[in-house]
């Protein structure tokens, strides 16, 4: 009986201490590891759309999400999908097994070891990403994800198969790869060309890039699949100001590592030496920069202020002045009216 008890006191010694050092965010519960960083330990199994952040709070801590943990959504039989942070480096054995709704997954690039069977039995797996991280795949990786339709893998080497039984029931599934790599994984002296032999393609990231205003200028795109160049002409009497993203190299390169969408702002040219001429005084604007008030030297028809992208943010007509201290700190044009002319001048709020 003594002995009994013991033992009884010893569990319930180990099940305290487990509870002391594992914590509950939503439907997650998490494991600290090493330092401030943490793992999934394990999911509520009636949860069915998961987000996890790459930091989460307890007791006044914050922890970095780095791991999904051995067996985290074993049997999660609800679980429809997840999304993994940018924070993660690891996904432990059976993290997702038997994890039979879910219908797609993202492995972030961070991630560089993927343990036994992760994804045994995600009998409703679709489609899944695999990371640039990732090295290698080992046995029974994907067994029995019979649904498996779209496989993306973005690592520059092909990671090495364990052997065939990674991709057990991929004889109809499609694969793409990183612009560039089409060639390396069709070859047919490892695994990847082997198993996708004719269903395998590249991933051509688009570059959508255009002007503030077509009648300010127009941006012209050369690309492949893996860079553009985007130059940036602006037409008569405009100049090419910035993209809207704050850069402004013009040509300007980028490497494409997702589909692209910038606007290339123009605004009129400012001619300082041809300031209104208002019966032979020149017409002026102070102070500049400023935090409110902008005053003229003499009384406008109308006055506008505008944005990079080119949006007319404020109005005033007949005035020898305008209060922008509601405008948020930057560059502004503002544009003046008088006597049938009209200047645009740069202007910044502090």
């Amino acid at each position: 009986m003594k002995r009994i008890l013991t033992i009884l006191s010893i569990l319930l010694f180990t099940n305290i201490v487990l509870a002391q050092n594992t914590f509950v965010v939503g439907d997650i519960t998490y494991k600290p590891t090493t330092g401030n960083n943490v793992k999934v330990r394990s999911c509520n199994q009636s949860a069915t759309n998961v987000v996890i952040p790459e930091t989460v709070e307890n007791n006044g801590i914050t922890y970095n999400v780095t791991c999904v943990g051995e067996d985290a959504f074993y049997w999660c039989s609800n679980l429809v999908s997840v999304e993994l942070p940018n924070t993660i480096t690891s996904i432990e054995s059976y993290a997702f097994y038997y994890a039979t709704s879910l219908t797609s997954l993202v492995i972030p690039n961070a991630v560089t070891s993927l343990g036994w069977e992760v994804f045994y039995n995600c009998s409703s797996l679709a489609s899944v990403t695999i990371g640039s991280g990732i090295t290698d795949l080992s046995d029974g990786t994907f067994s029995y994800c019979d649904a498996l339709q779209s496989i993306t893998c973005l690592a520059l080497e092909p990671p090495v198969l364990e052997n065939s039984f990674v991709f057990p029931d991929v004889s109809t599934a499609t694969l793409s790869v990183a612009c560039g790599n089409l060639s390396v994984y069709s070859d047919t002296t490892n695994l990847w060309g082997q198993l996708f032999a004719g269903r395998i393609s590249e991933i051509i990231y688009t570059v959508n890039a255009t002007a503030n205003d077509s009648t300010f200028g127009e941006v012209i795109v050369t690309s492949d699949c893996e860079s553009a160049m985007l130059t940036a002409t602006a037409n008569p009497c405009y100049e090419f100001v910035s993209w809207n993203d704050g850069n402004t190299e013009n040509p300007r390169y980028i490497n494409l590592t997702s589909d692209t969408t910038l606007i290339a702002i123009f605004a009129e040219i400012v001619d300082n030496s041809s300031l209104l001429d208002m019966e032979n005084k020149t017409l002026s604007f102070y102070p500049n920069p400023t935090k409110d008030e902008i005053n003229f030297s003499a009384k406008v028809d109308a006055v506008e202020v505008i944005n990079l992208s080119g949006k007319v943010l404020m109005k005033a007509e007949n005035t020898n002045r305008i209060n922008i201290s509601t405008l948020p700190a930057g560059v502004y044009y503002i544009r003046l009216h008088s006597k049938g002319k009209t200047i645009t001048q740069k202007a910044v709020k502090q």
